[in-house]
């Protein structure tokens, strides 16, 4: 891929996303339970003496997906490959140590995901003195993938 291919691409991400800012927000704010903040002050009041009333609906669909998802932790069961090489055993300690570890930052990057259209989580290396120790991750916004 060239280079102008590149900027091409992350330009037409970054002006999607500065397109999307005011909805993303609205979708926020109806997860955090603030859908009638300063800026939404008008709708406090139809004109007709009715009181709007605010529940946490947003929040408790996305909270109820996340429980059901992770009634204790993440975990992963692995079978030996095809070719009948390798640790099974040794890649399923490893990795559900990994995605306990982890768990939450996993739980934010699912909530994330089921708030906005996507998420991601980007994965890092830190120097640590344990090498099962050393993979970094982070929950990653839409707005934020590049």
């Amino acid at each position: 891929m060239k280079t102008k291919d590149i900027k091409f691409i992350l330009a037409s991400h970054t002006e999607y996303w500065d397109q999307q800012r005011l909805e993303m927000k609205a979708y926020s704010n109806c997860y955090l339970k603030k859908m009638f903040s300063n800026s939404n002050a008008s709708q406090l009041t139809t004109g007709n003496n009715d009181v709007v009333i605010e529940t946490a609906d947003g929040y408790a669909i996305i909270e109820s997906y996340v429980s059901a998802l992770f009634p204790k932790a993440p975990g992963v069961i692995v079978a030996p490959d095809a070719t009948g090489t390798g640790n099974a055993p040794v890649a399923e300690a490893i990795a559900n140590r990994f995605l306990f570890d982890k768990f939450a930052l996993i739980e934010q990057g699912l909530r994330f995901s089921l708030i906005y259209p996507f998420a991601a989580w980007k994965l890092g290396i830190s120097k640590r003195k344990k090498v099962i120790d050393s993979v970094d991750i982070r929950p990653i916004l839409p707005w934020s993938v590049s």
